[in-house]
């Protein structure tokens, strides 16, 4: 894109990167039940959910990520030059408001989408796009017929067993 455009009340940035790896090998330790992950290389499964975590296992992770990180602001530069002498101070993985995001080099204009599609009308056909209404293959609508089946289900089971804490 040539130019970034962001309503006033967009949340712009983020830069940054996130692995999120629950692990549950004590829980299977606890009730006796043992996994075997088999790997060749020594960083093959830094983490992973079921194996120990450790902590050279974690810092090798971490400097994955780290890696990971780089490459995404480097991108960033390259196709907003900018930003090349303060990229470090917008990639922390904060968000930004529209206002802020604009200050810091992230956004160039601040518009909504219908001040924006105004702005080009005058130079660009502009299209509405609107979903199609499915077809319906039965008349009436099955998960309808469903949940009022299992209404009916739970009131005949209700009056049945005729508990006033259940009514």
């Amino acid at each position: 894109a040539d130019r970034i455009y962001a309503a006033p009340f967009a949340l712009v940035g983020s830069i940054g990167v996130i692995s999120i790896v629950p692990n549950v090998h004590e829980l299977l330790e606890k009730h006796d039940i043992h996994t075997h992950v088999i790997t060749a290389g020594k960083y093959k499964r830094t983490l992973d959910v079921l194996g120990e975590v450790t902590e050279e296992g974690k810092k090798k992770f971490k400097e994955e990520l780290e890696e990971v990180h780089v490459a995404f602001k480097d991108h960033i530069v390259l196709n907003r030059p900018q930003l090349k002498g303060h990229i470090e101070e917008v990639s922390t993985g904060e968000a930004y408001l529209a206002v802020q995001a604009k200050q810091k080099g992230l956004v160039d204009e601040i518009k909504t989408s219908d001040e924006y599609f105004g702005s080009i009308s005058s130079a660009y056909d502009i299209i509405l796009l609107q979903e199609k209404e499915k077809k319906k293959i039965f008349p009436f609508d099955l998960s309808d017929m469903a949940l009022a089946g299992l209404r009916t289900s739970l009131t005949s089971a209700i009056i049945k067993n005729k508990n006033p804490m259940l009514v």
